[in-house]
């Protein structure tokens, strides 16, 4: 199975995102799953270590994820109106790579032949009002909204973020999963 991780930040950006998935490939790697391969999908500008630091990652640059390039605005426009249900330019790009599940990212599409499993760490936005902007918690919850109703399953950091989850949205289409952080 190829699982494939789009990484769109850089690691000074999101720490803990960094160290949740360090510690993620760590637990595959020594789970002995010989039969999982990692494809690590990233910018040709993104700075990160990881690709270093886990070096049976299969990596892949591509500009369609570094912002504002052409690359990435022609994966905008191909987007569409409804930019957060489907990314036509990713799936095309994972097909080409024989990806089987997307994980950690966003939902590609309800036609999608790549399954999708979103990520949703926690709902900091809802319980911390205060230390978001309105255009912030606007982003927040469509992008929340978008992987409970478009991803396949969703992988939650936590019991309370699940409980969270079923309090923020009752009509959750996708099968949430709780992976708790792993100590590496």
């Amino acid at each position: 199975m190829r699982v494939a991780f789009a990484y769109l930040v850089d690691d000074r950006t999101w720490l803990g995102g960094k160290n949740y998935l360090a510690s993620l490939f760590s637990a595959v790697r020594c789970a002995g799953a010989d039969d999982i391969e990692l494809v690590f999908v990233t910018g040709e500008r993104t700075d990160t270590s990881l690709p270093v630091d886990f070096p049976f990652l299969e990596v892949v640059r591509t500009p369609m994820i570094d912002r504002f390039t052409p690359a990435w605005w022609w994966r905008q426009l191909q987007r569409g109106p409804s930019r957060l249900r489907a990314d036509p330019a990713l799936e095309r790009l994972l097909g080409g790579l024989s990806v089987d599940v997307l994980s950690h990212s966003g939902a590609l599409g309800s036609r999608s032949a790549i399954r999708t499993l979103g990520w949703l760490p926690d709902f900091q936005f809802l319980h911390l009002q205060q230390y978001w902007t309105p255009a912030q918690l606007r982003a927040t919850t469509r992008t929340y909204l978008a992987a409970t109703r478009h991803c396949d399953a969703l992988v939650l950091s936590s019991q309370a973020a699940l409980d969270d989850l079923r309090a923020f949205d009752s009509r959750c289409r996708a099968q949430p999963h709780v992976l708790r952080f792993v100590a590496a």
